[in-house]
């Protein structure tokens, strides 16, 4: 209707001009060529996009290479090139991606530095997830091997890629644009470019999981294990298409950019790892492609990085600025390509185009109130004006890309022989009122206040699209990372705006690939419940929990949508909708682990486990143990639960043999006496998990224990039974065993024993262990440590404490020291040197301070000593290596040397 009001002026000015005048005519009218209409939900009202060339970008691979991008990316922004379509290959595929999902060029330098670029081809759960019982299992691993079947199992990678899936989940889950199971659906279209094992096809991705798209692209042999994808098994898009014109070109695109930021071949000296060598043939066969690739592109931005290699994350400062400069230096070409394919069919048919001299030049519906006002109440901007037909088509498309205006248009007549323009702007209708229909995690006013389009003035078609982009970053930021405008309803004859909001109910979880485990053992691990509204944070630690079980190569989250209930509009604002899929790789559950240590004192040992981790499909333990060494020797099957059912209960039982030689020793640390310890028995308990840093249990150890002497004296000899209720508290949030960087470790427990044997007579155990790790500025790490014991005075000589040795206290034996109480305290500084020698390496003084005490009739302050030591010690993958040396008050130096895990 205003449009029709305005152009009613526009007739009356040229009748006004018809009266006054002899007759003028009318020689063109200007008007812009438009595309498709866009609206909700992603504008306030529906406007027309004008019709340009659309411009493709062409993202490479090239590892650590292709960050550089990001700066590609930082600089077409700086200089206002816009970008309609985005193919990546590989790494590329991962800047792409996150690019079309909404982060900026700034956003994706700080995502990327803060991504552990070294840490991605590790892919065991972080320590500190881990249940108190898998957390001592995995203290003592060295080597383990999974079966299927009787035929082991061989990785089809270094690594499955897990924490790297993790990490694009994230990412893409707390984006302003998600998929919703179509590419074309994000800020910009986009398409990931892998390969397909099976057929040896390029494979382009536009629909699914964004985050599994991406990851299939880096997917590289025998680095990252190959996605599934229906009947496919995707790998690196890197094989065959690694600069991926062809692709952005298929997209109906009238400009194309390529980025090459591939590496030239490794020289002899970097041919090391087996993915090296497979880099380097991949390099090679794609030599002609890459350069066919370069020559279809309209403009090619090289990354000169020489000295880069594909695996150097270091400095990528360095990186982002190379790409800035590649791409400034391409940006006049870039202008001229675009001024080229820019022309439209109004100005194209002109040739050299004649310059127009105006003699006026009129605006009418114009918010810029710096014009002069004429009499007739239009705005003059010009006098004497000479221009070109292209000129006026410019400035229109300038007025129109403001926002502010539903339509431009232009008239050009003339009058005894003189040449008039009038220029029609119609503004966009006024926004007068805002309300929010679905919210219920924030209030009408937090809203509010994300919304900057000023209240009483037309709105602004790009402020409209920010601020319902503000109002999603809200919710993502929060973690709502389903969150979606629904719909945003204007009424132009009020000027009320409505948007509706889909916060992101849960209505289904589904489970997919989960072929033994039960259904229960994934939702007990998953904190997000149907009808919940999906929260990121806790989907991840729901990821991370299901990953932590050791069941799964894999664990990734799919989300989407289903069709929402027809009817009035409003009538279930809060109607789930979201389709949570759970999409799982099961491991082989079949295993074996071997472990080894050789210390000074016991020599040479070896265990071994064999059994199942799934027994029942319920993620319990199945395991037949097995220890064999100089000096002991033990088996024992063990069943164990880490949780039973949906409860945070655990259990576990075993039936359990040891054999083991042990020595005394007189005052000067020669041993002065021997005997043997064999034991035979059954251990039951059933506790409570405290997430997943502690537990609580009761414990029932029954054990048969005969003691035989074979020199010396001291000791008791002979058979009994002993039955054992011990109450444990443990908590323990270290982030790794050995060489602890943070965390703390607290264990109290209880005990109370019946021998059967004699006057049966009973007697009670208390044990209490107290330690702190905190490092300081990455290399510097403080331990200090206080353990204490105290005991009936009928404890037998079989069940008594026993300290010493160099991680207990330096300058005594192993277990040198023997009594019913006992106190030891220490304080540990440790040094990791900058520089690996082979491995992490450590130098660690320590000193120790405490006493061992035979009856409570003896304790007092003289029997305490001082124990000090120094130790060098290497992080190795057998396990830790320590060289020490070590002198107690009283006691003769000492000399220990230990490799291999405690166990």
């Amino acid at each position: 209707m205003r449009f029709c009001y305005l152009l009613l002026i526009d007739l009356l000015i040229v009748s006004n001009y018809s009266l006054a005048q002899d007759r003028p005519i009318s020689k063109k009218t200007f008007h812009l060529t438009f595309a498709e209409k866009v609206g909700s939900p992603h504008y306030f009202i529906e406007h027309r996009e004008l019709r340009r060339p659309r411009i493709g970008l062409a993202l490479s691979g090239g590892g650590a290479r292709a960050l550089a991008q990001v700066g590609v990316l930082l600089a077409l922004e700086e200089n206002n090139i816009p970008i309609d379509f985005i193919a990546g290959t590989s790494m590329g595929s991962v800047i792409g991606g996150l690019y079309a999902a909404g982060y900026s060029a700034r956003q994706l330098m700080d995502i990327t530095k803060n991504i552990p670029w070294g840490e991605l081809m590790v892919d065991t759960p972080p320590r500190t997830a881990l249940f108190i019982a898998q957390k001592a299992e995995r203290d003592r691993s060295y080597l383990q091997i999974r079966f299927n079947g009787l035929k082991p199992y061989i990785p089809p990678a270094l690594t499955p890629g897990q924490k790297l899936i993790t990490i694009l989940t994230d990412l893409t889950m707390r984006a302003n644009y998600r998929a919703s199971a179509n590419f074309d659906n994000l800020r910009i279209p986009f398409r990931a470019v892998t390969t397909d094992l099976f057929s040896g096809k390029e494979v382009v991705i536009a629909d699914g999981e964004l985050a599994e798209a991406m990851r299939a692209s880096v997917a590289f042999p025998l680095l990252l294990a190959p996605m599934p994808r229906d009947s496919m098994l995707l790998v690196d898009g890197g094989l065959l298409n690694n600069i991926p014109v062809s692709v952005a070109r298929s997209q109906n695109t009238g400009l194309v950019i390529a980025v090459d930021a591939t590496s030239k071949l490794r020289d002899r000296t970097q041919l090391n790892a087996p993915w090296e060598i497979a880099d380097q043939v991949t390099s090679i066969m794609q030599r002609r492609h890459n350069e066919a690739q370069r020559r279809a592109a309209d403009v090619l931005i090289m990354l000169e990085t020489e000295e880069r290699t594909s695996t150097d994350f270091s400095n990528l400062d360095s990186l982002f600025a190379a790409g800035y400069r590649a791409t400034l230096a391409q940006i006049e070409k870039l202008r001229t390509a675009l001024q080229r394919n820019s022309h439209s069919e109004d100005t194209a048919s002109h040739g050299e185009e004649n310059l127009i001299t105006f003699e006026h030049v009129y605006l009418n519906g114009g918010t810029d109130h710096s014009q002069t006002n004429h009499a007739d109440g239009h705005k003059g901007i010009g006098t004497e004006m000479q221009t070109s037909e292209s000129w006026i088509i410019s400035m229109l498309e300038n007025y129109y890309l403001t926002g502010n205006y539903a339509d431009v248009r232009a008239l050009w007549f003339e009058e005894l022989s003189k040449n008039y323009l009038h220029i029609t702007l119609t503004p966009n209708p006024i926004l007068r009122s805002v309300g929010f229909s679905g919210n219920t995690v924030f209030a009408d006013s937090a809203l509010k206040a994300r919304l900057l389009s000023p209240i009483g003035q037309p709105i602004n078609h790009k402020q409209s699209r920010a601020d319902l982009e503000a109002v999603i970053e809200l919710y993502r930021g929060a973690g709502y990372a389903l969150a979606e405008i629904r719909d945003v309803q204007f009424d132009a004859t009020n000027g009320n705006l409505t948007i509706d909001i889909d916060e992101g109910y849960i209505a289904e979880i589904k489970i997919e690939g989960a072929q033994r485990t039960k259904p229960l053992v994934i939702l007990r691990e998953f904190p997000l419940k149907i009808g919940d509204i999906f929260d990121s944070d806790r989907s991840a630690r729901g990821i991370q929990n299901i990953h932590s079980l050791g069941l799964f190569d894999r664990v990734a989250l799919n989300v989407t949508r289903r069709a929402r209930e027809r009817g009035v509009r409003g009538a279930r604002i809060n109607e789930p909708t979201a389709i949570v899929h759970i999409k799982l790789q099961e491991k082989p559950f079949q295993i074996a682990r071997i472990g080894m240590r050789y210390d000074r004192e016991r020599f040479g040992r070896v265990w071994f486990e064999i059994g199942d981790e799934n027994a029942l499909g319920l993620a319990s333990n199945l395991i037949l143990h097995g220890t064999v060494g100089t000096r002991e020797n033990g088996a024992a099957l063990y069943w164990r639960a880490d949780r039973l059912f949906t409860t945070y209960l655990s259990f576990s039982a075993q039936t359990r043999y040891r054999y083991a030689k042990h020595y005394t020793y007189d005052r000067g640390g020669d041993d002065n006496g021997e005997y043997e310890d064999e034991r035979f028995g059954f251990f039951f308990s059933l506790g409570q998990q405290v997430r997943r840093f502690g537990a609580v249990s009761a414990e029932l150890d029954l054990s048969n224990i005969q003691l035989r002497g074979i020199s010396g004296s001291g000791y008791a000899t002979g058979r009994e039974t002993i039955n054992t209720l011990t109450f444990r508290s443990v908590v323990d949030t270290q982030d790794r065993v050995p060489f602890a960087r943070h965390g703390r470790y607290v264990q109290l427990a209880y005990s109370m024993a019946f021998r059967q044997l004699q006057s049966g007579s009973s007697f009670f155990k208390f044990y209490a262990r107290l330690e702190s790790t905190t490092t300081l500025r990455k290399r510097h790490t403080l331990h200090p440590r206080i353990i204490a014991g105290t005991s009936d005075q009928t404890t037998p000589f079989s069940e008594q404490f026993r300290i010493g040795g160099q991680e207990e206290m330096y300058g005594l034996r192993e277990q040198e020291l023997i009594g019913r109480h006992f106190i030891l305290m220490s304080l540990e500084y440790r040094y990791r040197f900058p520089t690996k020698f082979l491995f992490d390496t450590y130098l660690s003084p320590r000193i120790d301070f405490g006493a061992v005490w035979r009856d409570k009739n003896d304790v007092n302050y003289k029997k305490f000593s001082r124990g000090i030591g120094i130790a060098l010690g290497w992080d190795t993958p057998l396990g830790p290596m320590l060289i020490a040396v070590g002198k107690a008050q009283r006691f003769a130096n000492r000399v220990y040397f230990s490799l291999g895990y405690r166990f």
